[in-house]
């Protein structure tokens, strides 16, 4: 059963635009989800010796510390983002969270959908490029419109995370704000464009817990300047909704009070690279990866 905010958790989200939630994120999915991170890792490691990149494998290091050892010889050309190599169960899984899924009925109503954007997130030690500026997801959402209902960004860490180990920092208040002026950089990530005074507030976490906002919010992740890497996947709820279907074609209805939610296999099948809905957006990036060197290429194809 899905766990509500309480009155108190909810005002405290109007007012500032996000919300903490504290041990909401069940042991058992954070090691699924860290299993298939672990997986993908070993196969990014496999392919980098195979083809003479890397040296050795690492297997030996804990999964705070192997993909940094990796990236330290295989640097990252450019911001890393995992999105379709994570089409698996442990992820799908995620927005049935009671206490995600609970929060994102309080603020949307019943009748949710799992947004289609979702990243695993790798931010290895003092690499600036993984490091993303101020910005609002809403910059990110397909032909975003006010009058749509909101969406729910769900940014859960697999490890400890502080500002000294790249943290989200958010502006509290910044969702009242609306949306604001933007700029895409070569990598086809967008910013803030005007530079931002305001240092933002760090927000740290544990295991366990996840950052709630408002796609209007400004946030940005820290810069990594600790040892370890800093793993965290991020998935977003929106009002299941004509808009949003219309918009979010590879989400998936999670709940709703006429129909079942829509089975992992369905989901699964809307990013089949040859017949899912979803396979022009993929086409467009598996052609452009082909203008890549191979390294990028390689980088580009977990998108």
């Amino acid at each position: 059963m899905s766990e509500s905010l309480t009155t108190a958790q909810r005002a405290a989200y109007e007012r500032d635009g996000f919300l903490v939630l504290e041990n909401v994120v069940s042991i058992r999915a954070r090691n699924r989800v860290i299993a298939l991170f672990r997986e993908i890792v070993d196969e990014f490691a496999r392919a980098m010796v195979r083809d003479g990149e890397l040296s050795r494998l690492y297997e030996e290091l804990p999964f705070d510390r192997r993909w940094a050892a990796i990236r330290a010889e295989v640097p990252a050309s450019r911001p890393i983002v995992w999105r379709r190599i994570l089409i698996d169960p442990a992820v799908y899984d995620l927005w049935f969270e009671p206490g995600l899924l609970g929060a994102a009925q309080s603020i949307l109503g019943p009748e949710i959908r799992a947004y289609h954007l979702f990243n695993g997130r790798p931010r290895e030690p003092r690499d600036r490029r993984q490091t993303i500026d101020w910005h609002q997801d809403a910059f990110n959402s397909d032909s975003w419109d006010e009058a749509d209902s909101r969406i729910l960004t769900c940014w859960i860490p697999l490890v400890p995370v502080d500002a000294e180990s790249g943290c989200l920092a958010v502006v509290p208040g910044s969702h009242r704000h609306g949306v604001l002026p933007k700029i895409t950089d070569e990598y086809g990530i967008t910013r803030l464009r005007e530079p931002l005074a305001h240092t933002g507030e760090p927000v740290p976490l544990r295991p366990g817990d996840a950052l709630l906002f408002d796609d209007l919010v400004l946030h940005r992740s820290l810069d990594n300047v600790s040892d370890r890497v800093r793993w965290s996947i991020d998935i977003r709820f929106a009002s299941d909704d004509p808009a949003h279907r219309a918009k979010s074609p590879g989400g998936f209805r999670v709940s709703s009070a006429g129909q079942p939610p829509e089975t992992f296999e369905q989901w699964a099948a809307k990013w089949d690279p040859k017949t899912g809905v979803m396979r022009r957006h993929l086409r467009r990036l598996d052609l452009y990866a082909r203008s890549l060197d191979s390294r990028e290429r390689r980088d580009v194809r977990s998108y």
